[in-house]
């Protein structure tokens, strides 16, 4: 199994032995993948998917094809997740009343993301840009 995230890519690769030439089909749940613009082969053996959506999620496997059999590889499970991850910088900061300071949000992964920044537990009306700048007065210490 292998856990991405939402918008990540990955890529499937397959490697068949014996009589050539090979001929790959890809299937997803037991269904034969339909190639598009997210989903595309990268050569004659691998796929890829590029952003991946949280419908992508499933069992992957090729089926390989010569003049003289067909096979199917093991089945990979792909998981996508919604939940990626969150930094925020600086972390701590000491300023001087009426210095400024600019607070940045950086994330990966998740359907729809947004920002809100907090202070102390509580939301800061209509704050979802980033970065943020705050204005050190006597209110916004802390």
């Amino acid at each position: 199994a292998q856990e991405v995230f939402i918008n990540d890519s990955v890529i499937f690769s397959c490697l068949a032995d014996g009589s050539q030439p090979f001929t790959y089909q890809w299937y997803k749940d037991d269904q034969l993948v339909t190639m598009d613009s997210r989903l595309q082969r990268v050569n004659t053996s691998n796929f890829t998917i590029d952003p991946l959506q949280g419908g992508d999620f499933g069992s992957y496997h090729c089926q390989v094809t010569n003049d003289v059999d067909s096979m199917n590889s093991s089945t990979a499970l792909l998981t996508v997740s919604p939940f990626g991850s969150v930094s925020v910088s600086p972390s701590v900061v000491t300023l001087n009343v009426s210095e400024n300071v600019t607070f940045t949000c950086e994330f990966s992964g998740g359907p729809d993301n947004e920002i809100k920044w907090l202070k102390g537990g509580t939301g800061l009306a209509n704050e979802t840009s980033r970065p943020l700048l705050v204005n050190v007065d006597d209110v916004n210490n802390g």
